[in-house]
């Protein structure tokens, strides 16, 4: 009996003798997660101990830009540095994601403005603008059954493709944007310029080196590199919007452009900071032409767009009403770690 109540003490000592191994594992656990891991300060992951660059936009003023024949300005001095919420711009380069199929990686500039007053009738603080807009031709309605022409302020009542004309999106393109109008409802949320290159090293490119969208592309399957300019109405997609968007856009692979005739007038170029008179201090200037002719003196063009999307089935489904072609000519530079005087 002394026997059997000895090894039921000793069971009894194992158990809590696991228990607190147990314990102390979890307690170590803690700690660990607490102090971050080994070589990260408390806190701060490795994201965001990463050093980054600062990046900033420089768009032509309004005079620069009708001196020079150019459609796109900046409002004000035309600089957009990315230090308020309401202005973003970045050069990233990254993982191509579902293309990785056809490249090893992406170069993704983006330059976003916010309106800070939407659904107010004030304007934002940040815009930019378009003037002399091209006429735009070869129209297109690929969702004809849609509402068109959907613009501020406006907007053409039950009109179908029939009673549609691209002048509509060249007529609202002809303002400041985000756009802001005399009441909230016209108010657009979001402007925003983009583009993707890949497998192309930018920051690599020497003083004066230029590369086309859409270059040195050898497989025709692959999907391009891809340029996007959108007057965003609102962000959510449901219910259908009053307004709709304008997008202004290409999407070019060399080999396919060849084979097709396509222009490529889209062009990026480091320039020389001695040949700029910007007042900025800076690690280095990009510029984004859209050129209204190509390397072989074709005209160049730009997409436009009339598009919305709404809820369908819970899934988001995108609507265009109306899809025609414009020649452009502007640019847009962006500069890396800007220091200004």
């Amino acid at each position: 009996m002394r026997k059997i109540r000895k090894l039921s003490f000793l069971g009894i000592l194992g158990v809590v003798i696991a228990v607190l191994f147990l314990i102390g594992i979890s307690f170590m656990q803690a700690q660990v997660q607490i102090k971050g891991k080994p070589g990260s300060p408390p806190g701060l992951d490795k994201k965001e101990s990463k050093e980054e660059a600062t990046w900033a936009v420089r768009i032509p003023t309004q005079t620069e830009a009708t001196n020079n024949g150019l459609v796109f300005y900046g409002v004000g001095d035309g600089y957009y540095e990315d230090s308020d919420q309401n202005v973003v711009v970045s050069v990233e380069k990254n993982s191509p994601g579902a293309w990785r199929r056809y490249f090893n990686f992406v170069y993704s500039f983006d330059f976003t403005l916010t309106n800070e007053n939407v659904g107010s009738g004030n304007p934002p603080a940040y815009q930019v603008g378009f003037q002399n807009v091209p006429v735009l031709d070869y129209v297109e309605y690929p969702d004809d059954d849609k509402l068109c022409c959907q613009f501020p302020p406006y907007p053409c009542q039950d009109c179908f493709s029939d009673t549609c004309g691209a002048s509509c999106m060249a007529d609202f393109l002809t303002n400041e944007h985000p756009y802001s109008g005399v009441t909230g409802e016209e108010d657009y949320q979001y402007f925003w310029f983009r583009v993707n290159f890949f497998d192309h090293d930018i920051e690599s490119m020497a003083i004066g080196e230029s590369y086309l969208l859409g270059g040195n592309r050898d497989d025709p399957d692959d999907p391009g590199d891809y340029l996007s300019i959108v007057a965003r109405y609102r962000q959510e997609c449901f219910p259908p919007p009053i307004y709709h968007d304008v997008e202004l856009y290409r999407n070019i692979n060399s080999a396919r452009a060849i084979v097709s005739g396509n222009p490529m007038n889209i062009m990026i170029e480091r320039l020389d900071l001695d040949a700029i008179n910007y007042g900025i201090e800076c690690d280095g200037v990009w510029r984004i032409w859209v050129l209204p002719n190509d390397y072989q003196g074709l005209e160049g063009f730009l997409k436009v767009q009339e598009r919305y999307c709404t809820i369908e089935k819970n899934k988001t489904k995108w609507y265009y009403p109306m899809v025609a072609k414009g020649n452009f000519n502007f640019y847009i530079d962006f500069i890396k770690n800007p220091t200004t005087n």
